[in-house]
């Protein structure tokens, strides 16, 4: 088996593959012939009044190559196994499997969804960067007139507040309102740091 991990919003994935995911374009780390002892009946089947799985993955220090996923952390630490992830890893049989399955893609699947679920898709993007904004760092504007240090400022705005996606209140759910939102998307030709790099004398 392969494994090799993936960030991925905001989270470590673990991933185990039959197939090298080199062969399929992965172009990071990869350690190759590991063995997981993962029995999904045993980690995630309990009893009424037993306390619910609390699934780890663990590597054996004696074998950096052997992995196994224990129930319970008691179980790990139990069996002198060193914590990896506090979670269950992902097993597939290749690197495009996983990204299929787990990292859709907009475009792809945004053609099969129905206008309400292609709005609630834009919804919880909404909502998604009025998280990030809040959490974001509020960078100041340099001083004097560098302009590479004015790009970066800009940049650094754009990607940590705004996301690509403009802010507003609660998108009414009646077609008038989803009409004139969908109206606003489609006049949205031009990036909206644009703007603000001309507005910062900087051309685009």
């Amino acid at each position: 088996m392969f494994l090799v991990k993936n960030r991925r919003l905001g989270r470590d994935n673990f991933v185990f593959t039959q197939k090298d995911p080199r062969t399929d374009g992965y172009i990071g780390d990869v350690i190759e012939d590991v063995t997981l002892d993962y029995d999904m009946n045993a980690v995630y089947s309990w009893r009424e009044g037993e306390a619910s799985p609390n699934p780890q993955l663990g590597r054996d220090p004696q074998n950096r190559k052997r992995y196994r996923v224990f129930k319970f952390p008691q179980e790990l630490e139990a069996a002198g196994y060193e914590l990896i992830h506090s979670n269950t890893p992902f097993v597939v049989f290749s690197w495009s499997d996983y990204r299929k399955q787990y990292c859709p893609k907009p475009e792809e699947y945004a053609s099969d969804m129905t206008q309400d679920e292609w709005f609630d898709f834009l919804d919880e993007a909404d909502i998604a960067t009025r998280i990030r904004k809040e959490k974001s760092n509020h960078y100041e504007p340099p001083l004097g007139n560098d302009r590479d240090k004015v790009a970066e400022w800009v940049a650094k705005r754009h990607m940590g507040a705004d996301g690509g996606i403009q802010e507003g209140g609660e998108e009414p759910r009646s077609g008038a309102g989803r009409q004139q939102r969908q109206q606003a998307l489609d006049g949205r030709r031009q990036p909206a740091w644009s703007g603000r790099m001309a507005m910062h004398g900087i051309p685009r």
